[in-house]
């Protein structure tokens, strides 16, 4: 009987796999704002987005707690979740510190790579510039979940924690490769 190594799962799978329910519900309120399904200044409710994400409020609830570790929402007491309405400049300042820690996490993660790897996440990277060119956000993040898959980006997470002491013990980007 031969083993199966190289079998890249569904991105759907590869993305259960890699995160828990509530990582995934984060990272769908994360793309439903910046995607601009959900405008700055909502307010966001249990109900509404476990009807809408087909889980329970549990999920929602820690959902929650991560995106305003983020910074995308904030708690108000006795009033509820409200999406932040992020200034530019506090917008360009994010994105520097990610690409910051995502260069340190690549290059972290380059040691240990395995040549199958490597073509795996090159022919992913080939998939997300085309997407980009077709400006398609779906296939983009579709591709992006893919490179879940890959071993080395599984370990993204453990690498962000180790690079930063411990301080990275969730990701606000979810597990995408940068």
């Amino acid at each position: 009987m031969s083993a199966v190594s190289n079998v890249v799962p569904h991105p759907t799978i590869a993305l259960l796999r890699a995160n828990s329910l509530a990582t995934a519900a984060q990272q769908e309120i994360e793309r439903m704002i910046l995607d601009g399904e959900i405008a700055p200044g909502a307010k966001l409710t249990e109900a509404w987005l476990s009807e809408r994400l087909g889980v329970s409020r549990g999920p929602i609830r820690e959902a929650f707690r991560m995106l305003e570790e983020a910074g995308l929402v904030r708690q108000e007491k006795n009033r509820g979740v409200f999406v932040r309405d992020i200034p530019h400049e506090e917008a360009a300042e994010i994105y520097d510190l990610r690409a910051a820690m995502d260069e340190l996490v690549g290059r972290r993660l380059a040691t240990g790579i395995t040549p199958v790897q490597m073509k795996s996440l090159r022919a992913i990277v080939e998939r997300m510039e085309q997407a980009v060119k077709a400006d398609d956000r779906g296939d983009l993040r579709q591709a992006g979940q893919g490179a879940c898959a890959v071993p080395a980006a599984q370990s993204r997470r453990r690498c962000r924690t180790a690079a930063f002491g411990g301080r990275a013990s969730r990701d606000p980007e979810g597990d995408r490769l940068g």
